[in-house]
């Protein structure tokens, strides 16, 4: 008989996993290699549906306490009961624009030659598993600071981030319908290009001012926070 006391599970599905092999239990398979590989891996499928994700927030806003930064605490407050979450704001980071010279695709470690605060968004993203983008809209386009951030990762350096969904913030002061058009095709060949799922949109009109932002549009943030899985 097979001894499955190595095979750890989560302890809230593991009578389930077992039950998925031909509707048997542990204590009734025979010792068979394939067998224990294949609980093994129901197992890791358990513990990993049952991990808490790390969330990493790209605030792009330069105004502190303004519409965007509302937003994203309304969010925070949303997923944080269910995952880790930490908010990288531009206004706290100094990032300067990429210049181009790809020197990245040839320095050890693929580090850019530029020693600034992007360092520490590059370790940031290495641990992060779902990315979360949240910006004003200026000239229909995401903010220069934020945009900095973005630029800096043509690098060979992001193929050891782990992201795998990503998600959108976007507040801005008119109420064109076309307001968000530009930003939305870059995000949805982003997502396209790096297999990406999405996490989901939050797309707020009309707050131009510090505070215009709706109970509605801070229910919004919320509910996508919680949404995450």
């Amino acid at each position: 008989m097979t001894d499955f006391s190595t095979i750890t599970a989560c302890g809230e599905c593991c009578t389930g996993c077992a039950k998925k092999i031909e509707g048997s239990c542990p204590g009734c398979i025979v010792a068979d290699a394939n067998v224990i590989e294949h609980l093994t891996k129901l197992r890791d499928e358990c513990l990993s549906s049952h991990r808490k994700s790390k969330i990493l927030v790209l605030a792009g806003s330069p105004r502190k306490e303004g519409n965007t930064e509302k937003l994203v605490e309304a969010f925070v407050k949303g997923a944080a009961g269910n995952h880790a979450v930490e908010v990288i704001s531009v206004t706290d980071h100094k990032v300067n624009p990429c210049v181009g010279c790809n020197s990245c695709f040839t320095r050890e470690g693929h580090e850019c030659f530029q020693k600034d605060d992007m360092d520490e968004i590059y370790a940031k993203l290495k641990e992060a598993d779902v990315l979360i983008v949240a910006s004003p809209v200026y000239f229909y386009g995401i903010s220069a600071q934020l945009k900095a951030v973005i630029d800096r990762l043509h690098t060979p350096m992001r193929n050891e981030f782990r992201v795998k969904k990503l998600g959108l913030i976007l507040v801005g002061a008119a109420q064109l319908p076309e307001l968000f058009d530009s930003i939305l095709t870059q995000y949805d060949l982003i997502l396209n290009f790096f297999h990406l799922a999405e996490a989901g949109k939050v797309l707020v009109r009309g707050a131009r001012e510090k505070g215009d932002v709706t109970e509605e549009d801070l229910e919004k943030a919320f509910l996508l926070g919680q949404s995450i899985n």
